[in-house]
């Protein structure tokens, strides 16, 4: 019982909140904006960076056996930065 009169709460609350006013109202072009800007952002940091970030280690990878494939081939040729 106790949890039901716990669940009955709630739901009065969410539907207080969904009959809020503030529920009914358009969102201004600003939050708009915003929100765009931040689903772009975490599409971004989710899906794009973490690809970037395995492409960079891969190429490094690559490079450092390049360069010892050339160290091997030419020893008077070394590489320095």
């Amino acid at each position: 019982m106790h949890e039901e009169s716990n669940l009955s709460k709630i739901e009065a609350l969410c539907n207080q909140i969904m009959n809020s006013p503030y529920m009914q109202k358009e969102a201004p072009i600003e939050l708009k904006n915003l929100r765009s800007v931040i689903e772009k952002v975490n599409l971004l940091i989710k899906e794009d960076v973490p690809a970037l970030v395995s492409e960079v280690r891969k190429l490094r990878s690559q490079n450092k056996r390049l360069e010892a494939e050339i160290e091997a081939m030419h020893p008077s040729m070394v590489i320095t930065e």
